[in-house]
């Protein structure tokens, strides 16, 4: 607490005198109170020392005590005075620390408006007893969505073990699937005591799903898979009420049945798609005002269970439109209306759909998904693909109610560290008073909680770009013995330049076109592991994890942090070229071959280190690129054709092969990050366009057309998915926005031209969507730019010789040791200097966790190229993250 006391008052000018002096007097009473506590006996009280009122500790001391207070240190302080902190700032205390070890995370993005009442309270000191436990002995673990906090359940190993009742339950066992059971058991331990029931849901993309049949467990760090229902009250008959369906207990037992295919059980969803297919009925706000229905009376979303007793993949587009029927008497319109499907972006009826048109293989439909419904007039002879119903001939309108499918998933913020989300959790939990003065430490810590509390990820939307200087300052104002820091090793390079004092200052330089370029401060170290690497991809729960493809057409899981190889598995023997993570299936990722068009979903056990497992699927010739959409259900290919393919990741089965979608090959597709239809295809035709898979895809009618100066290497969506980044060749790389119609030229990054038409370019966006780093292959540097319009260039980082002057090093101890044997001397002549063959980048991704990281890769221009990943961090190398 002395040590606290001490930080808190660094900067005693940002505290009014009279407050500082009142928390000074504060902490040095309960100072001298706890020595006083220290010297008396065991035997007397601590009530009798502290009072209630006036000598209880501020809450504002705790949020800066909390770094430097370890758990333990907070529990003995606890056990010796039961007054001393109220009961509401141990809690918050206690959810400080879950927040701060990873045992839970607030949830930024919430989905939750189906949901009247979010559970019983979580008691975070047992929440904090049960996980620390797990250090003692191995176990695995689940996350589960709790309102809005997404907590860690520990299982040992034998909770929810029934692999001795068949052959196929061994298997989901081997695979990280176990009963309910083992999570259910430990959720109400970590719950304030309650009599209602709860149901686990899947949670896909910050989006409900079915009933969950299993819960996952992994030893390692995964995102959220499990949702708690609650229910929102009780029928006469005793009956809970659930606001989702099944409704009825036969309807919940009948949910469990699974599709018993080998085909399916083989892959990531062991049980298909099941029964029926989960929507979300609702109104837009405005149509609600048309209707005449007063915003407090107007219908809550209304979920409904469309063919509960069919397949997924055999119901209908009229079978759909039949179950919404039901329904929108409680929606508020006239149950005599027909139910029309309308085009995704314009409320007009759909000619094209019929009801004979299948949900998964014409429509593409994805779990969970939101339908606006609203009534509209419509062409009589539409009803003719819809209904079989005879037509008034005198008509020609008819009102019908047509709905459109919302599938954008909610916008996650950007990462922080589990220390700056602990911190956000304590402000949200207990608000800053008006007056700042008796609130946080230092003007650093009051700006850090009002970016955290504010930011939502979008740096790029047409306002004030955010301060240039995040790549080189620390983002914590705080350090202590439980906060965290960038790992490093004897083996990385750190280059530590002076940032500038301010943002202006930053962008001046940028400015001034006479001034030499800007080496960005950073650290960096190659990942040896990685020898021989043709394409990568970071792990998107799992920081410390890469999943490499090398030229000799194998896949390697590399802990970068460790510098080693946990997995491998060969695949093919050309290079692999297409890697892709799935987003909800930590284990599991989909992999292409370049030349023979080998397509596979693989898959790692964390906790058996060695070979992988390999479900081949139907190859695509020519492939260059592969991309997964967000829920995990369909992923993409392209290649040097001009064609797609669709595939279905819970049957394996390609769906759809799209012929002739550009004029030239199409080197890269991208699905967005919120939207499981949208994708984006960039082309040596000189055109990027976006595509829906909601729409029949037609070549000459994309959604969006961007043309671009030279060909297109790469395109990528920003993280909100509100522009998109297409890089070419040389000095070409230009940003469009999607919202816009009017912007089909975009605005041009700022770089330096070389006049070479081999000098193809990459560009990424950081995490953050405030900075893009791109990088060309006839150079050694990688260039930083502001996202936000105009692009101003912040510097770049050099790697020149960091490939040559290692592999200079291993010639030179090779001839060495063999000279030796020989002669017994090394000559002079051996120590030759290094070829003239540069470094450049052939590939880079950013780390999908940490806004400052990224990875390069590095390759040789020589006849015997070698390649490396090497693992880049913006910044001062001494910040704490």
């Amino acid at each position: 607490l002395k040590l606290a006391a001490t930080k808190t008052f660094q900067n005693e000018k940002a505290l009014k005198h009279q407050d500082l002096a009142l928390i000074h007097r504060q902490v040095l009473l309960v100072l001298r109170q706890i020595e006083h506590m220290v010297a008396q006996s065991s035997s007397v009280h601590a009530n009798d020392l502290v009072s209630h009122d006036t000598d209880i500790l501020p809450s504002e001391i705790w949020g800066c005590a909390a770094p430097w207070l370890t758990p333990e240190d907070f529990a003995r302080l606890c056990h010796s005075s039961l007054s001393l902190i109220l009961r509401r700032e141990q809690r918050r205390m206690w959810q400080y620390y879950c927040h701060a070890e990873g045992y839970a995370q607030r949830v930024d993005a919430l989905d939750l408006n189906h949901m009247d009442w979010t559970g019983p309270e979580v008691n975070w000191h047992r929440c904090f007893q049960l996980n620390r436990l797990t250090k003692i002995a191995p176990h695995a673990f689940a996350y589960v969505r709790v309102g809005d906090e997404d907590l860690r359940i520990p299982a040992t190993c034998e909770d929810g073990n029934d692999s001795r009742a068949s052959a196929t339950q061994a298997w989901l066992l081997d695979h990280g699937w176990r009963q309910r059971s083992a999570l259910s058991t430990v959720l109400w331990q970590m719950l304030e005591p309650c009599d209602v029931p709860h149901r686990f849901r899947e949670l896909i993309a910050g989006r409900p799903g079915m009933l969950m049949r299993r819960a996952r467990f992994f030893q390692k760090s995964s995102a959220a898979s499990a949702l708690v229902e609650w229910p929102v009250g009780r029928y006469p008959s005793g009956e809970w009420c659930w606001r989702m369906p099944p409704h009825t207990p036969e309807d919940a037992a009948a949910a469990e049945n699974w599709e018993d295919s080998p085909s399916v059980r083989s892959g990531p969803h062991p049980w298909g798609r099941g029964y029926g297919w989960l929507v979300e009925l609702t109104l837009p706000d405005e149509h609600r005002e048309q209707m005449g229905i007063p915003c407090n009376a107007a219908p809550q979303p209304r979920w409904v269970h469309i063919g509960r007793r069919t397949l997924a993949g055999k119901i209908t587009l009229g079978d759909l439109c039949k179950g919404i029927k039901e329904h929108i008497g409680a929606m508020g319109f006239d149950t005599g209306l027909d139910v029309l499907p309308a085009v995704p972006d314009s409320w007009l009826a759909d000619e094209k759909a019929t009801s004979v048109s299948l949900l998964l293989t014409d429509l593409r439909w994805t779990q969970g998904e939101r339908l606006v419904l609203k009534e509209s007039l419509v062409l009589a002879h539409l009803r003719l693909l819809h209904q079989t119903e005879p037509l008034d001939p005198s008509k020609t309108l008819e009102r019908a109610v047509l709905f459109q499918r919302d599938t954008v998933r909610p916008l996650a913020k950007p990462w922080r560290s589990r220390l700056h989300s602990a911190l956000l959790a304590m402000q949200i939990a207990a608000p800053r008073k008006a007056s700042h003065a008796q609130g946080f430490s230092t003007p650093e810590a009051e700006k850090l909680m009002d970016e955290l509390s504010t930011s939502s990820g979008d740096y790029t939307n047409g306002g004030s770009s955010p301060s240039a200087s995040v790549c080189c300052r620390s983002n914590s104002p705080v350090s202590g013995p439980y906060g965290s820091s960038w790992a490093r090793d004897a083996d990385e390079i750190q280059v530590c330049s002076l940032p500038p004092e301010d943002e202006g200052r930053w962008i001046d330089a940028a400015q001034d076109r006479s001034a030499p370029e800007r080496q960005l401060p950073h650290s960096r170290r190659l990942i040896l592991a990685s020898s021989g690497a043709r394409q990568f991809e970071f792990h998107p729960q799992r920081p410390d994890t890469i999943l490499a493809g090398r030229k000799d057409g194998v896949v390697a899981v590399i802990n970068q942090e460790a510098d080693t190889t946990t997995h491998m598995l060969e695949v093919d023997s050309y290079p692999i070229l297409g890697l892709s993570w799935l987003h909800t299936n930590p284990q599991w990722a989909v992999c292409g071959v370049s030349q023979s068009g080998t397509t596979s979903l693989i898959s790692y056990d964390e906790s058996r280190p060695g070979n992988m497992e390999n479900v081949r699927l139907e190859p695509f010739a020519h492939l260059s690129s592969l991309s997964v959409n967000c829920t995990d259900e369909y992923f993409m290919t392209s290649g040097f054709c001009t064609d797609l393919g669709l595939y279905d990741i819970v049957t394996g089965r390609r769906l759809n092969t799209f012929r002739g979608m550009h004029q030239n090959f199409i080197n890269i597709l991208r699905f967005s990050h919120r939207s499981p239809h949208l994708f984006a295809t960039a082309s040596f035709d000189h055109t990027c366009k976006v595509w829906d898979l909601r729409q029949p895809l037609q070549p000459s009618k994309p959604v969006k057309l961007f043309k671009t100066d030279t060909l297109n290497v790469m395109c990528t969506f920003s993280p909100d998915d509100r522009r998109i980044l297409c890089s070419g060749v040389d000095s070409c790389l230009q940003q469009f926005t999607l919202a816009r119609e009017d912007d089909a030229a975009g605005t041009r990054y700022p770089l330096p031209t070389t006049n070479s038409a081999t000098n193809y370019r990459r560009a990424m966006y950081l995490t953050s969507g405030a900075l893009v780093a791109t990088a060309s292959t006839n150079e050694s540097l990688l260039r930083v730019c502001t996202a936000a319009h105009p692009h101003h260039h912040l510097g770049h980082v050099d790697f020149r010789g960091t490939l040559l002057s290692r592999q200079h090093f291993s010639e030179v101890c090779g001839r060495s040791m063999r000279a030796s044997r020989g002669t017994g001397s090394v000559s002079r002549n051996m120590v030759t200097s290094p070829s003239s063959a540069e470094e450049y980048v052939q590939s880079l991704r950013c780390h999908p966790l940490d806004p400052d990281a990224l990875g390069v890769l590095l390759s040789t221009s020589d006849p015997r190229p070698e390649s490396y990943i090497a693992m880049l961090r913006l910044g001062n190398p001494d910040a704490v993250t």
